[in-house]
């Protein structure tokens, strides 16, 4: 009888262990999806901030980078007023992180 008791315990145990493991597995399925509509999110919204869309190849990448980057440079700003200034300095920042992103995903050298 006190066999079967312990022998009970162990099968509760491991079913237990099994029943917190598959939770687990199943939270990190969903971390992964929602990481890759992040993703996916970013990538559009950093698209829509270089002005491409559809399939982009690194080339169409580095000329929307250099003529979006050409067009809102600080350096071209530099006597206009401080708020332009700001706005500038900002959209070069947000440009130049929508490229290193695109970089990175599309293994941009």
């Amino acid at each position: 009888m006190v066999k079967f008791v312990v022998f009970l315990c162990g099968v509760g145990y491991l079913v237990m262990v099994g029943l917190r493991y598959m939770r687990i597995l199943n939270g990190r399925d969903q971390t992964k999806v929602s990481d890759e509509r992040e993703i996916a999110q970013r990538e559009k919204h950093f698209c829509q901030v270089l002005g491409i869309q559809g399939k982009v190849t690194s080339e169409q990448i580095k000329k929307a980078y250099r003529k979006r980057i050409a067009e809102y440079h600080p350096d071209k700003v530099q006597n206009m007023a401080p708020e332009i200034r700001k706005l500038a300095e900002r959209r070069t920042a947000e440009l130049t992180e929508a490229y290193a992103f695109m970089k990175e995903k599309h293994q941009i050298s």
